[in-house]
């Protein structure tokens, strides 16, 4: 799949749930999708996500297949990257995820943790 391109989140479905598994407050959950976007370059295997949020920006480069740093809600964890047919999974060793697909033209990028599952669903701009 081509997750090249810039995004502009759309909505989120079920990110509360992730934020109370976390034991993060409710403050850490955006009321609203504005102003959340992601930047990214794919070259194969290779990857640059910029992503800004209201809070700030930041960027991951990483090749699949090897490790990397992930934001997941505001905390940052050890994680490795892989394919699953055309889905990029990046996975913490605790069994923790982020998948990033194409579905009809839009990027859905699910977030499990624990128990939780939820979702931040972005438009190409």
């Amino acid at each position: 799949m081509a997750f090249s391109g810039n995004w502009k989140l759309d909505r989120m479905e079920g990110m509360a749930d992730i934020a109370k598994a976390m034991g993060l407050p409710e403050s850490m959950m955006p009321s609203s999708p504005v102003g959340f976007t992601l930047e990214i370059t794919q070259n194969g295997d290779n990857f640059e996500i910029k992503t800004t949020t209201p809070q700030g920006t930041r960027a991951s480069t990483f090749t699949v297949g090897g490790s990397l740093k992930e934001q997941i809600m505001g905390v940052e964890v050890d994680c490795t990257s892989k394919w699953d047919g055309g889905k990029l999974v990046v996975e913490t060793g605790k069994g923790n995820s982020l998948t990033r697909e194409i579905v009809g033209g839009e990027l859905v990028a699910t977030v499990t943790f624990e128990n939780a599952s939820g979702k931040r669903i972005f438009k190409k701009c």
